[in-house]
């Protein structure tokens, strides 16, 4: 299943969808605390007719898409979704931004790709690497990533400094983007 996410054609595809993900759901409390939740959430569904346009339609998200946690808290990160994700550290620059940029993420070079090399998702699309891990231990920097299965959670340690905001993405469906503010 996660293979069949990971083709460019596909997540050519499920870009549509992106008019109806709307925008970034914001933390409920200014006020950073040690323990938080980001969860990824929605659906993803296909209509097809033979010899007519294919619909996909995708209201998959990261909820809350801002996260406010303290410096050496523990960040829950959990799927109620029936699709795999990641939860990836990117900088600002790798994030798509536009229709072609999301098009394209899983073509040689981009934020996709390289997640996808990163976790070394092998040709039955299961990943060798659940976890990568570039900076210190926990999440701190661009390249920490996490591939969630279907319905399934994670804790990780937020090891970045206070004052740092950092980004996520899920490299299999990269509308899926948000912000982690560490405190």
């Amino acid at each position: 299943m996660l293979q069949r996410l990971w083709r460019p054609a596909v997540l050519a595809m499920l870009v549509l969808a992106v008019a109806a993900v709307g925008g970034t759901a914001m933390a409920k409390s200014k006020k950073a605390t040690n323990k938080a939740t980001v969860t990824a959430t929605g659906k993803f569904t296909s209509k097809y007719k033979i010899n007519k346009r294919a619909i996909f339609q995708s209201n998959e998200r990261f909820t809350p898409g801002t996260v406010l946690i303290k410096s050496g808290g523990t960040l829950t990160i959990r799927s109620k979704s029936n699709e795999p994700h990641t939860f990836s550290i990117v900088t600002k620059k790798q994030l798509p931004k536009n229709r072609k940029q999301l098009d394209n993420c899983g073509s040689p070079g981009t934020i996709c790709d390289t997640l996808n090399t990163a976790h070394q998702v092998g040709p039955d699309g299961n990943p060798a690497k659940p976890v990568v891990d570039v900076g210190a231990p926990g999440i701190d920097q661009p390249g920490d990533s996490f591939v969630l299965n279907p319905k399934s959670s994670q804790k990780a340690t937020v090891s970045a400094k206070a004052g740092t905001t950092l980004l996520f993405v899920c490299g299999i469906h990269p509308w899926m983007q948000g912000k982690l503010k560490v405190r």
